[in-house]
């Protein structure tokens, strides 16, 4: 519900701000002992810390009991592979994750680089290397503090666009919708293609514009951190989202952020030849860049595709957490597309298998089961 998506954006905050905060760290401290070693070790320090708060303050609360339940019910992990395979809005939204996880991969890897050859051209000079180490730390540190705070924005914003649509508050009054998450990656991930595009061709014109665009470029891309995972909550039954999140995370890396950067570099290296030149790079790079930013336009389909198949997976989800209520997952769903999920309300009406009554507000019928399994009778009941 609206309290797990809130926890999702709050722990979602870290990829993006973790990431940018690495950029700031490395090239600070980088700077201050003159060795780039010391910005990675750096980072190995903090994550001593974390490791030593986790032992210290995260534990298990689940019970002997529950733990038992949970094995009971547990299916095998093949047929968790056979169950995930068929769910047409787990699989559309994982692979359009793993397309924008490559171009957000690439954009991390490769743009503080291409920044730097732009600016060796700019100087005139024959390497990157041949710039003074305040050039570099000021790009890199430029680079992660857009990262962090764009990223933190993202998050943000992608969670609080999914909860004003699905809830129809504000400018969405008019079209709430259940399928806010998928909806929602699918424009963030959209405004990534224009914004990925100028930010490209801007780098040598004018670079603190293209910062300024990368900006909402890295922020729309951010859409999808929070809201991705809450979709597949919402589509894969609960004995299965272990096996959910770990194909999740392995083709996003594996066929994402894992390869991306080695694909681009590769198609770079390519196309430059033998020459060594920061503009022969920086040509290359931005040519390069191309495959990444054409990622996203199938990811934008694929989100579209998740959207129109939620309903039907949801429903399906549903039945699956409670197959003794088969009735009450088809209305449910029912009442979420028809946009009316924050003006009804779904309450037992005693500790039976499958009674149920349906709160309305004054404007709408108001409906009760006769008796479990049975069809739903209208009543006419206005307040």
């Amino acid at each position: 519900g609206q309290k797990r998506a809130l926890m999702l954006m709050l722990y979602y905050f870290a990829i993006p701000v973790g990431s940018g905060l690495g950029f700031i760290v490395g090239s600070t401290v980088e700077s201050l002992l003159g060795d780039w070693r010391w910005g990675i070790r750096a980072t190995s320090i903090l994550d001593a810390i974390c490791l030593v708060l986790l032992i210290l303050f995260v534990h298990d609360r689940h019970s002997d009991v529950e733990e038992n339940e949970t094995m009971e019910s547990r299916s095998s992990y093949s047929a968790d592979l056979k169950s995930l395979a068929k769910n047409a809005t787990f699989m559309t939204s994982t692979f359009a994750y793993t397309a924008v996880i490559f171009v957000t991969g690439t954009l991390s890897w490769w743009i503080p680089t291409a920044m730097q050859h732009v600016q060796a051209m700019n100087h005139n000079l024959n390497s990157t290397q041949d710039l003074s180490a305040d050039i570099k730390s000021s790009s890199t540190f430029t680079f992660g503090l857009i990262t962090m705070i764009s990223g933190f924005a993202g998050v943000a914003t992608g969670s609080l666009l999914s909860h004003l649509l699905s809830s129809g508050r504000f400018c969405f009054s008019l079209c709430p919708t259940p399928r806010s998450d998928p909806i929602i990656c699918a424009v963030g991930t959209a405004i990534g293609v224009p914004t990925f595009f100028a930010v490209v061709r801007l780098i040598p014109v004018n670079i603190v514009v293209a910062e300024v665009i990368m900006f909402f470029c890295i922020t729309g891309l951010c859409f999808i951190w929070a809201t991705n995972v809450n979709l597949y909550i919402s589509v894969v039954s609960p004995n299965k989202c272990n096996s959910a999140n770990g194909i999740q995370i392995l083709l996003s890396h594996v066929l994402g952020d894992g390869s991306g950067p080695y694909i681009v570099g590769a198609i770079s290296d390519h196309i430059r030849g033998e020459e060594k030149t920061p503009s022969a790079h920086w040509n290359s790079l931005s040519m390069a860049f191309n495959v990444a930013n054409a990622l996203l336009i199938p990811a934008v389909i694929l989100f579209i595709i998740a959207a129109l198949t939620y309903p039907r997976d949801r429903a399906a989800f549903l039945r699956s957490t409670n197959p003794s209520m088969v009735e009450i997952a088809d209305v449910k769903t029912a009442v979420e597309t028809a946009g009316l999920a924050s003006s009804v309300k779904i309450v037992p009406v005693e500790m039976t298998p499958a009674p149920v009554k349906f709160s309305f507000p004054s404007e709408h019928t108001a409906m009760e089961p006769s008796r479990p399994h049975s069809q739903l009778e209208e009543v006419a009941k206005h307040e």
